[in-house]
């Protein structure tokens, strides 16, 4: 091999250049203008007649240089022989060309920037004419280097700032994995970037930008595209000959468009037997609840009282209220105190109806809402949702059942994202699922093997001890502590004089 050529072996190192080095200046044109350079190792400086067994190798090895150097690449003109090999290609450099301004364009038409509204982005010019370029020709099976313009332009880039170079950076499989997995737990790319940030102890380790985790990101979406709830159901098929118990069903409308999806496992069958369609009422000897409080869905509404002859059915306040922020407008909702008055108002259970139907116009009427359309409907049902028409059950309850329906909603909300498509939501749900089961698991192990302290030698104490998880047995020991007294005659001859201690 002469001194020439070069194997397509990769090379065993890379180019040292000092952190901090300058570029140096290395000359002025007739009409002033500057050139630059930068001193890299001579086996790694391209020369004339350099050698390269394909021409990737060659390209490889002028990579290798830009990064070196302070400079990005981009690949130009190629000629073709008739076999259809390269026979010719040019490699420039990025700042190659000259950039015309978006804004001098929208100028030449006065008409557009006249009429033109929208705000305009700020753009800058990235191509200066830098004329540093490098050469390959096809000759005797091996690509040559027949021209090297080794000048610049414009400054090469430092050695600490060499992390934005694009030539620099470089998104791996790794990267790519790690932005899918953590979109699976609803974590986006902004996220994912400074999470790589602390693994690899800096953003100059990254080896990537935040803009190409948010490019991989918004390619995944454009790859499902139109196929999305294709790609979901044959994720659903697939299931059925790999997940033992799996089943699902959907159904699509006129124009073919998916609407409604069912799906269950053997987990969920089993749970379904266990607590589904009244056997949690077969636990209770068949006691219907006081209370039961949902959605305002139709169907549910329908359901209710068809199945529960004595509950009550309620609306969430939760989910009600954490709708008003999106059914107002704006200018009243960040500029006036309407959120707390009518908060003071709806959750205010220590009023009659009829003094909260006062307080509710009273301040609709003072913020100009009488003809918000949602308002006005949420008044109609206030029957079914204002503490003030159930005062006769136990606020606790009530309250009890709704924090539990927020902590619901809490949890799958760091899975769930509106803007998603179906395919991100399959591979969020299955991550909040198998949360919820490790947890289940993790709860399981413990109550099988230990056992809670008790508190009293009572013999219900001991029994519950047996039969309880260790949080249901922490309620019913607070709960079944409370009643208990101990009696203390502190003297006999005075049996009017007592202490209770509790």
């Amino acid at each position: 091999m002469t001194s020439n050529e070069i194997s397509s072996t990769p090379l065993a190192r890379q180019p040292t250049v000092e952190k901090h080095t300058p570029p140096i200046l290395l000359s002025h044109s007739p009409k002033g203008s500057q050139q630059w350079i930068r001193k890299v190792e001579e086996e790694f400086t391209p020369r004339l007649g350099m050698k390269f067994h394909t021409l990737e190798d060659g390209i490889q090895f002028y990579r290798i240089y830009a990064i070196a150097c302070g400079f990005d690449i981009r690949k130009s003109t190629q000629r073709r022989f008739r076999d259809n090999i390269i026979r010719t290609k040019i490699i420039l450099c990025h700042r190659e060309g000259f950039g015309e301004s978006k804004k001098l364009k929208k100028l030449v038409n006065s008409e557009i920037a006249e009429t033109s509204k929208r705000k305009e982005r700020v753009t800058t010019i990235k191509r200066f004419g830098c004329t540093a370029m490098i050469k390959f020709v096809f000759k005797s099976g091996k690509y040559v280097i027949c021209e090297f313009r080794e000048s610049h332009n414009h400054p090469l880039v430092l050695v600490k700032n060499r992390e934005f170079q694009k030539l620099s950076r470089n998104l791996t499989l790794y990267h790519k994995q790690t932005i899918i997995n953590h979109s699976k737990i609803n974590i986006g790319a902004s996220k994912t970037y400074r999470i790589c940030k602390e693994v690899a102890n800096g953003y100059e380790n990254v080896g990537a930008s935040l803009l190409d985790f948010k490019n991989f990101q918004r390619e995944v979406k454009l790859f499902i595209g139109d196929a999305d709830a294709e790609m979901f159901i044959n994720k659903l098929e697939n299931l059925v000959h790999n997940k033992k118990g799996f089943q699902y069903a959907y159904h699509v409308d006129e124009g073919r468009n998916l609407y409604r999806v069912f799906w269950t496992d053997a987990h969920g069958k089993a749970a379904y037997l266990a607590f589904g369609d009244g056997k949690f009422m077969e636990a209770m000897g068949r006691k219907e609840p006081q209370l039961i409080i949902t959605d305002q869905d139709p169907a549910i509404k329908n359901a209710v009282p068809a199945v529960f002859k004595t509950a009550r059915h309620r609306f969430c306040m939760w989910h009600i209220m954490n709708k008003v922020t999106d059914k107002i407008d704006i200018i009243t909702r960040k500029e006036t105190d309407f959120l707390s008055r009518i908060n003071g108002v709806v959750w205010n259970h220590d009023v009659e109806p009829t003094e909260f139907e006062d307080q509710w116009n009273e301040v609709i009427t003072e913020f100009g809402l009488e003809t918000n359309r949602w308002l006005s409907t949420m008044f109609d049902i206030k029957e079914y949702w204002i503490p003030a028409y159930f005062r006769d059950m136990r606020m606790g309850n009530i309250m009890s059942m709704m924090q539990r329906s927020k902590s619901e909603n809490s949890f799958f909300k760091k899975f769930e994202n509106h803007y998603g498509t179906l395919v991100e939501f399959w591979l969020r749900y299955e991550s909040a699922m198998d949360q919820q089961r490790h947890t289940h698991k993790r709860l399981e192990m413990e109550s099988n093997n230990s056992v809670p302290k008790a508190i009293t030698p009572l013999s219900l104490e001991s029994h519950a001890l047996t039969v309880y998880t260790h949080e249901v047995f922490t309620r019913f020991k607070r709960k079944s502590s409370r009643p208990c007294v101990v009696v203390v005659s502190l003297d006999t001859a005075e049996v009017n004089r007592w202490k209770r201690l509790k």
